[in-house]
């Protein structure tokens, strides 16, 4: 049998059993410490022999007033020190339940913001991808759970290869007019600039897994992707000035006509299947300080 946990006094318990040993010790101080300090003349004392009986009188009685003086002081400091203990107390409880109630409406609005991802209405989409950008904003606890949330819409919304309306070719992509800056739309497009502009402050000891995406003409200048995953995705004349791509895993990746200007590709994982063809790469940090021979167009 496994061995039993030791049983836990419920903190209701704990406190009240706190509670009752202060006050005994209290009147225990209050109690025996000036009786201590001032003792009674019944002890026999070389100094007190031959007085009469009015001058041990006076002394007793200026003892007695002794003990009642501190023992007046000895209560008037314990009464400050419960008052001190009790507004601490009493703060600390505010405190708690202050943050109790922000995690709540933290809670309640990461919830919300996750349903609106999967609305019909790409408005009330892009609504929750604000609403959770605004909640990492707030919470620390949240940054790499909306993070998470936002890389896994992303991927479902405008995986590759692409579906439906969304299967379009290449060239009619990049000739389409400036509004088309993403085959998949623009809550994916806003989604996508929401993580790759906060994922180092949100979530910066793990790379986003944006792996089998359909990122063609995405508008990402300055793009953090340090340690991204962005296996096979389709990054066809992307935006991508500036890009972070230190140590991403760029295996089958395509950067096709892409503008790859100043990126940093630093220990980025490539393979025969990167395509750099077309691409825009002046000023680029290849891996090992040396870029790699033009690989063949992807088709």
């Amino acid at each position: 049998m496994p061995p039993r946990r030791p049983t836990r006094l419920p903190r209701t318990a704990t406190w009240a059993v706190a509670g009752f040993l202060a006050i005994a010790l209290a009147v225990g101080i209050v109690l025996l410490v000036p009786p201590a300090l001032y003792p009674s003349l019944k002890t026999p004392d070389a100094d007190l022999v031959g007085l009469k009986a009015q001058e041990r009188f006076d002394i007793e009685t200026a003892r007695l007033e002794l003990q009642a003086g501190l023992r007046q002081t000895l209560i008037q400091s314990l009464a400050v020190l419960v008052t001190v203990s009790g507004a601490l107390l009493a703060w600390r409880q505010s405190l708690h339940e202050r943050q109790q109630k922000r995690d709540d409406f933290n809670l309640k609005l990461f919830g919300e913001a996750r349903s609106d991802l999967s609305h019909e209405s790409e408005a009330v989409r892009i609504g929750g991808i604000y609403s959770l950008e605004a909640l990492a904003a707030r919470s620390t606890d949240h940054r790499r759970p909306v993070a998470e949330v936002l890389a896994a819409f992303v991927r479902e919304r405008s995986p590759w290869p692409p579906t439906g309306s969304r299967l379009r070719e290449d060239a009619e992509i990049m000739g389409g007019s400036a509004q088309n800056l993403l085959a998949a739309g623009v809550d994916v497009h806003i989604a996508l600039e929401t993580l790759v502009k906060n994922a180092r402050d949100w979530d910066p000891t793990h790379g986003l897994f944006l792996s089998h995406l359909d990122l063609r003409v995405a508008n990402l200048p300055d793009a953090y992707l340090e340690g991204a995953d962005l296996t096979d995705t389709r990054l066809t004349g992307a935006y991508l000035p500036r890009a972070q791509l230190r140590g991403a895993d760029l295996r089958g990746t395509v950067f096709l006509h892409a503008d790859l200007t100043g990126a940093d590709l630093t220990d980025a994982n490539v393979s025969d299947a990167t395509d750099f063809s077309e691409a825009a790469c002046s000023g680029v940090k290849w891996p090992g300080g040396t870029r790699p021979p033009d690989l063949p167009r992807v088709s």
